[in-house]
Formats: structure tokens, sequence, C-alpha cells
């Protein structure tokens, strides 16, 4: 894995899926006019209320015409894009985002800046550069999964295991998760499969019940560490003391669009 900015990658995912021992990452978004626009709100006014992550898939099922390899038509079939969507890495679809809001509002985004150093009185809004956002990409297709070393061994599915394998989260796991089980729900889908398991594992939360703090917080730091994609928080300069601050973007669709 390596860290470059949005705009170094440019239009691409930074995780994708392998085919023939290759990334498959390109994707294609159709211009952000007002009859799109339109089509949101009409869907939205549809729908009611939305999380996050739903309303991000409803966005993006209506800007995308492509994406690995597959051909869309955000028109007349959105809900196959949003299908489509829920098999992704959770990191590829946050860049979707990022990159849709870079490509149709340009780079600069307005974030309100309290400076954290309690003798600093500077409380504005700052002009940011989108383009400049980290983004953690994978080089190599053994990138996309890892064996976990646990502390101790546990019995897992008759089988006593020593590791696991660990992959990306899919962003199903944010579609279909409240916010209390999300961890839980990560690993559940994050852990594929052991050292004495053949072929795929498919972990319960009964599983997940006798896993011991420390090996269940490792699990949790080797699976962030293999997600990739853009990094949720930045660290920009105060322009007042120059004391650096780390500052959390608003990535809900009516400030970050707006």
């Amino acid at each position: 894995m390596k860290t470059v900015t949005l705009r170094e990658w440019g239009k691409q995912l930074p995780l994708g899926d392998i085919k023939g021992g290759k990334f498959v990452r390109d994707f294609e978004l159709r211009e952000f006019e007002f009859s799109v626009d339109q089509q949101i709100a009409k869907e939205r006014a549809n729908t009611g209320d939305l999380s996050v992550g739903d309303l991000a898939s409803l966005v993006l099922s209506r800007l995308l015409t492509k994406l690995k390899g597959q051909t869309l038509d955000p028109d007349k079939a959105p809900e196959v894009t949003r299908a489509l969507l829920a098999r992704c890495y959770t990191a590829d679809v946050m860049y979707l985002w990022l990159w849709a809001r870079y490509e149709s509002m340009g780079k600069d985004l307005d974030l309100p800046f309290k400076c954290e150093w309690s003798r600093c009185t500077f409380d504005k809004d700052v002009t940011f550069d989108v383009g400049t956002i980290d983004v953690v990409v994978a080089e190599k297709p053994e990138d996309l999964s890892r064996m976990v070393k646990l502390g101790q061994q546990y019995t897992i599915q008759g089988k006593d295991v020593n590791k696991f394998k660990v992959q990306p989260p899919y962003w199903a796991t944010v579609l279909n998760t409240t916010d209390g089980a999300y961890l839980r729900r990560v690993l559940e889908t994050s852990i594929v499969g052991s050292d004495k398991h053949e072929g795929a594992l498919i972990i319960t939360e009964g599983d997940l019940k006798c896993i011991k703090r420390p090996d269940y917080k490792k699990l949790e730091k080797e699976v962030n560490d293999i997600s990739g994609g853009p990094k949720l928080v930045i660290t920009d300069e105060c322009p007042k003391c120059k004391r650096d601050n780390t500052l959390a973007l608003d990535w809900e669709y009516d400030d970050f669009f707006g």
C-alpha cells in the first residue's frame, strides 16, 4: 500500500478488483447537470430520510456510467449500480464520492476552522484544496489481503485457528449496519479465511465472542491498515499561529456538494 493525493491518483479506484492477476479500477461519471440534481431530489422525496451511506449510493447511481469494466445506465437502471456499489470495497465507494465532488464542484472546499491551540483565537472558514486529500492505494494484488497471527489459539467452527485471513470491508457493511454494530460487522465480513480452513470462511457473531480483546483490537487494526481509500481527516496549518490542526471533513451530501 502507498499514500498519494487525490490529484496524483486521478480517475481510478484505490483498490478495485483483481482479474487475471491485474487490477480493474476504471470508472466514468457523467456531468453533474441540473437534470441529475432533479433526479436525486425526486428520489430523496420519495424515499424519506436516508443514511449517509444510502444517500451516497443514490447520488453515485445517478452519476456513474461505467464501473470496473461494466457499462451502467444512470437514467434507466440506477438500482443496478447500487447493487454493484454494495459489492465494492468501502474505500472505492468513498473515493468515488470524493472524486464526484472534485470533478463536479472543483478543488475548493470551504471548511470551518477553529484552531485547536488554546492560545490561538483563529475561528473562521478556510478554503481547502480537495485535490490534496491523502488516499491509500493498493500497489499489488497481495495488498488486498493478509494473514494475521493471533496471540492465542481459538477453536473456530471445529478447527484450532492460529491465524485469520482478512481483507478490506465492503460497502454493504456500511449500508446494512447500525452504528453500534459497525465494528463487529466489519470483522465478520473482513475475516475470510484461516490457517486451518480450506477455502472461504464465513465468520458469525458467535465465532467472534470467544476472541480476547488484544486479538480483537489487533484484527481491527490490521483490517483498518488494508482498508485503503481517502483519509477521513485532514491536517492543515492554522493561518494565524501556523500550527498543524486536524480537521474532519463533512461528507454529507448537502454540505459536501453544496
